[in-house]
């Protein structure tokens, strides 16, 4: 098994329907923004699935369509600035904390922006075009699918695999208490399903 990593760009133009990290999800018009508690959760980002095909050499994920990532992460962010009335900490999450969607190849998509109500000035921090390349299963950094990183976390959770990880990143102020990760997890048998909905979220650090 491989893991597809996954590299930043800022600064540089992402078009609608792009794979990006931050920025605002390109949703369809029917899809409903994830909240917690009437709190929009925070997005992470979008994987246009024909970017990383090519990657995907067990063939886990659709060959095309949008995947999207979202999470009540903000208090973890230093640069996004946001006020999270609900804490989450170490271990596994609740599942209205997170958020993992799907929309298919050919859906009208429309930039969904947060505001500030003050001032009407974004809420997310710029969008970084992403890029990818393939790694080893438990690659310790950004990546989607292969294993977590952490032994602790292969050990407790032994039938999922990992379909998000993220890590620490200075340049967003991104701080995950002592060497920390997230990842999303989901099982085999459930991602060859599409049951996105089954997906796990869990947090680990030192």
């Amino acid at each position: 098994m491989n893991s597809i990593g996954i590299h930043f760009h800022p600064g540089e133009e992402v078009a609608l329907g792009e794979s990006k990290w931050w920025g605002d999800p390109d949703l369809p018009e029917d899809m409903d923004y994830p909240v917690m508690n009437d709190t929009p959760l925070t997005f992470i980002c979008q994987i246009r699935l024909r970017d990383i095909a090519p990657y995907d050499t067990e063939g886990l994920l659709p060959k095309d369509g949008i995947l999207y990532f979202f999470a009540a992460i903000a208090e973890y962010v230093e640069k996004l600035e946001v006020e999270q009335d609900n804490h989450n900490g170490l271990g596994e999450w609740s599942e209205d904390s997170f958020a993992v969607l799907y929309a298919p190849e050919g859906a009208a998509l429309q930039t969904c922006q947060l505001l500030y109500d003050d001032d009407e000035t974004p809420v997310a921090l710029p969008a970084e075009r992403i890029t990818f390349t393939v790694e080893d299963a438990t690659y310790d950094g950004f990546k989607l699918l292969g294993l977590p990183y952490y032994d602790e976390v292969r050990e407790e959770f032994t039938k999922e695999i990992s379909l998000l990880q993220i890590d620490e990143q200075d340049s967003w102020g991104l701080r995950l208490y002592d060497c920390g990760m997230l990842n999303f997890l989901i099982k085999p048998s459930e991602l060859k399903k599409r049951e996105w909905g089954k997906s796990k979220f869990y947090f680990h650090s030192f």
